[in-house]
């Protein structure tokens, strides 16, 4: 790129394009900070708004969950005792009867959780953000069936 940018400005033929590619780079360089403060929006919601609105259904759930009787945990350190995400954060563990589903919050969202704080969270099953929806689904699809039967 180098060479071809200098033989294009020594002719002064391309310096349109250079123009074109600082715009694109100043424009790319905006979308990320919007990005990293986490306000993209999709016409309706922000980033931030689904992120706190899907913790506090979490801890809605969780609260559900604990009423049922399920195991559910909250904990500064995941099972090999090392801080998650390096400190600030916490992670939320629940075992419903379709399997291992948790999720990471920041520190300030602590005492949303009513789960028992402990330790060292349980092992991770190795569950991807996709196995623990369908966890979710499965639970939720038997949990209402019961009530209908």
């Amino acid at each position: 790129m180098a060479v071809f940018q200098s033989q294009a400005l020594a002719s002064g033929e391309a310096g349109w394009l250079f123009q074109v590619i600082a715009g694109l780079r100043a424009e790319r360089e905006a979308l990320a900070a919007t990005l990293r403060a986490g306000e993209v929006s999709d016409g309706y919601h922000t980033h931030n708004e689904l992120y706190r609105y899907r913790m506090l259904l979490h801890a809605y759930a969780t609260q559900s969950w604990i009423d049922r009787g399920l195991p559910v945990v909250k904990s500064w350190r995941h099972h090999d005792g090392e801080p998650c995400f390096g400190g600030g954060w916490f992670i939320v563990v629940a075992q419903i009867p379709t399997g291992q589903v948790s999720c990471h919050y920041r520190a300030q969202d602590w005492d949303l959780f009513a789960a028992p704080a402990v330790d060292r969270a349980p092992v991770w099953d190795g569950h991807s953000p996709a196995q623990a929806a369908e966890r979710l689904a499965a639970d939720l699809t038997d949990t209402v069936a019961e009530k209908h039967t």
